[in-house]
């Protein structure tokens, strides 16, 4: 019997024992449509030679105008080649290609800025067991590479969580041992978050400035128990941040409301009325806590609020691509995390940018209701060299 095991085990381990490592991007691509994974991280390989031109041609294919393209990458007598570029539609990547009848076993697509993989990325990554490529505009090459470890389920670690308590992933991390990837601050909080995520959910990263090879990250943990799916967060639990936040989604969800300013020192009715339905939504609203609390709300700004860019509520739907700007509705992190801002401004696009036109600011100590204590902001204390109003 134990020998029936052990051969079995073979069997079973035999697509990640039988493929040699690879040392490149290409032979990656042929290891994994082997059915080949690492084990774990530490299994996965340190670094991968990309081909100085298909890098290129990715750093090409990034749009402007908050738009994403689906890259469709051939994989064609062990080499890679970027065989279509897609547009797809602001924040939402197209998929559709009608000839591309070759081997794709790295999935692929672009972002509109300079920010690592977002949290939709990874899950999606995780939960179709997908070796995803992601390039921006700086020229980044970010791979995120599944592994052979046991992985939760993405439906166990839903954006919204990460959406919801980003800031403490955000506020505590130091630089980790390899430096962060990511080109600017903004960027540098989306990493944050994207490598706990990755490191939840199983998943390797690697980057690639131009010129380089891909490197692969340390996984950096974050000891963050309100990520913990089985951890239940209740509403009162919330920090100023994540209050302020879903006092925001509750007045962008209320029609009477939302044609109106938001303002951080307004009052508590509509989020405390948001609170108290949880304790009246029947068996398990208990345990759902605070997630079943912004799920409530997400639900009611679902064309408004996008949990890849959890701090801003936009006052129009996004996805309207034949508006040249969006005005929208900020939750944000000072740079020292010391303070929680509220700023309104809009986004314009081709080229992308951001001017704020107001905002306030409290301290994250500061003792007293969510909605006292809010001082408004000079405008040269505004966020600075956004694309994304993060």
């Amino acid at each position: 019997m134990r020998l029936f095991i052990a051969v079995l085990l073979v069997l079973v381990a035999g697509p990640v024992l039988a493929q040699p490592a690879p040392t490149s991007l290409d032979g990656l691509a042929t290891w994994v449509q082997h059915g080949a994974r690492p084990r774990n991280a530490e299994a996965a390989p340190e670094r991968l030679t990309i081909d100085p031109a298909l890098h290129a041609a990715l750093a090409a294919s990034v749009l402007d105008g908050g738009m994403e393209a689906g890259l469709h990458i051939a994989l064609r007598d062990g080499r890679l080649s970027l065989a279509r570029a897609i547009p797809g539609r602001r924040y939402r990547t197209a998929d559709d290609c009608a000839d591309c009848f070759f081997p794709r076993p790295i999935r692929a697509h672009t972002h509109p800025y300079e920010n690592p993989f977002s949290v939709q990325d990874l899950m999606l990554a995780a939960s179709n067991d997908d070796t995803m490529l992601m390039v921006t505009t700086a020229g980044q090459v970010w791979l995120a590479l599944p592994t052979k470890r046991a992985r939760r389920d993405a439906r166990d670690s839903t954006p919204l969580r990460y959406a919801l308590f980003g800031n403490r992933l955000e506020c505590p991390a130091r630089p980790p041992a390899d430096g962060w990837a990511a080109p600017t601050a903004m960027g540098r909080r989306v990493e944050a978050v994207a490598r706990a995520a990755a490191t939840d959910l199983g998943l390797v990263l690697y980057v690639a400035n131009p010129g380089e090879d891909l490197r692969r990250l340390a996984p950096t943990p974050h000891g963050v128990i309100a990520l913990d799916p089985a951890q239940v967060v209740p509403a009162g639990d919330l920090n100023l941040y994540e209050t302020t936040l879903l006092r925001l989604m509750a007045h962008q969800g209320r029609p009477a409301l939302a044609a109106t300013p938001f303002r951080p020192d307004g009052e508590m009715a509509p989020y405390d009325a948001a609170v108290a339905t949880l304790s009246q939504s029947g068996p398990g609203a208990e345990y759902q806590g605070a997630l079943a609390l912004v799920g409530n709300l997400s639900a009611r700004v679902s064309d408004e609020w996008l949990s890849a860019l959890p701090t801003t509520v936009y006052t129009v739907p996004f996805g309207d691509l034949a508006a040249p700007t969006l005005p929208f509705r900020s939750v944000q992190m000072s740079d020292d995390c010391r303070s929680v801002l509220v700023l309104e401004g809009e986004q314009t696009f081709a080229p992308n940018t951001v001017v704020y036109a107001r905002g306030w600011r409290r301290t994250v100590d500061e003792p007293g209701a969510a909605n006292e204590a809010w001082a408004a902001m000079d405008p040269t204390d505004f966020p600075r060299g956004q694309v994304v109003p993060w």
